[in-house]
């Protein structure tokens, strides 16, 4: 699963990278090691509005909840079972986003040991999850939260060592493809095309300690 990664620039940088503006009045800041048990707030692009990255919470509220209580359970979405859970059905077909990252991180089982690497794109250092969003509203209140969760594909060849348990990876979307995941009235063949598991020869992966990047990431990433 990815329960943990890396956006490691800052964000005049990323909005430079990504040809996008932040919302107004946002308090992101980079970020070397993010836990979604936490429930951060997090820069996403929403095919809602695909014009500024907007911050959202890590842990789907699906809009037919009855409660705001965030799921960090829901942190991720599996590719296989997206078109049928009732968390995930609605916002595959019409909420999909992507979420820039710099990294990931896992832990390889190697006897009793927890052994973490960080995982990443050598020839491009900024990337894209591929993720869903939604929108819950309180109707007596009108207290709104926007959530999302990343999609896990089975594991490529890589990560099959590394996340060597449940052998699981996030959506990667490549660059050519990104304003693809975001086309609304896209139907269900098309979306699937896109669930799949990322070329393991274009990532790297490196034993890691607590601060495995220092310093900011180059590089470019365009939507359009």
């Amino acid at each position: 699963m990815c329960y943990h990664y890396a956006i490691k620039t800052e964000k005049k940088t990323l909005e430079q990278k990504t040809n996008l503006l932040f919302e107004d009045n946002n308090s992101w800041k980079s970020t070397e090691k993010i836990n979604c048990f936490t429930l951060p707030m997090l820069p996403v692009v929403l095919n809602e509005d695909k014009k500024q990255l907007k911050l959202l919470q890590w842990g789907l509220v699906p809009f037919w909840s009855k409660t705001s209580k965030l799921d960090v359970n829901l942190a991720n979405s599996k590719c296989e079972d997206i078109f049928e859970k009732p968390s995930w059905k609605n916002p595959i077909l019409n909420r999909r986003c992507l979420i820039p990252a710099t990294g990931f991180f896992e832990w390889k089982l190697e006897g009793k040991k927890k052994i973490p690497y960080f995982i990443y794109l050598p020839n491009q250092t900024l990337f894209y999850f591929g993720g869903i969003w939604d929108r819950w509203i309180n109707n007596s209140t009108g207290e709104t939260i926007e959530s999302f969760s990343i999609i896990t594909t089975p594991a490529n060849t890589l990560m099959e060592e590394i996340h060597n348990t449940k052998k699981r990876m996030p959506l990667i979307i490549s660059d050519h493809l990104a304003s693809e995941w975001l086309i609304n009235n896209t139907n269900k063949s098309e979306i699937s095309n896109l669930l799949v598991p990322y070329d393991s020869h274009l990532m790297r992966a490196e034993k890691t300690v607590e601060r495995p990047i220092k310093g900011d990431i180059p590089g470019t990433l365009t939507l359009f």
